[in-house]
């Protein structure tokens, strides 16, 4: 289908919307202005295009983890973490033909839950969540999905993560272990 050229102005200017083709999901548009003047010159620009979506980003390969630092030599065990303050998160595998904007997370558990807050994507896919206030011996859930240009949320992604209790020798313990 194509429009033809309509004056918006009694001063010459005027518009054209040419759309040969379906303006569907996924495709790509592209802006190109034209300008004459009254001495015939003409000068034209164009933009690099804009991918049309219709629906949220797609989590089909999406992921987050917990990134678990170790605190002794040893590699910690699966999803235990021993720092209640801080979380160190990464994530990646989300899709959106138009882009991503942002990404947003949280952490829900016991007697918390987090809104949503966005991250300001650098082209890195981690962040450090700290002045957290978990509870040792606790599971929290951390979710994150992410926000295109037109504002669309994806579903979201989550994992699981147990906060270690750290024991300390007592007079009433005869060892130093951790309970998870």
């Amino acid at each position: 289908m194509r429009f033809t050229t309509s004056y918006i102005a009694e001063d010459g200017k005027s518009a054209c919307i040419d759309s040969s083709g379906f303006i569907a999901h996924g495709a790509k548009v592209y802006v190109i202005v034209r300008c004459h003047n009254h001495a015939g010159q003409s000068a034209t620009a164009s933009s690099d295009g804009v991918v049309l979506t219709s629906v949220p980003p797609s989590i089909e390969h999406a992921y987050v983890t917990v990134v678990v630092e170790p605190v002794t030599q040893y590699a910690p065990r699966n999803h235990y973490q021993y720092s209640p303050d801080r979380l160190h998160i990464a994530w990646g595998g989300f899709v959106d033909p138009s882009g991503i904007q942002y990404y947003e997370y949280m952490v829900e558990g016991p007697d918390f839950t987090s809104a949503w807050q966005e991250v300001s994507w650098t082209g890195e896919h981690t962040a450090t969540l700290t002045d957290l206030q978990l509870v040792p011996g606790a599971t929290y859930i951390v979710s994150v999905r992410s926000v295109n240009f037109l504002g669309m949320q994806s579903d979201s992604v989550s994992t699981e993560i147990n906060i270690a209790l750290q024991g300390r020798p007592s007079a009433n313990r005869r060892f130093n272990f951790i309970i998870a």
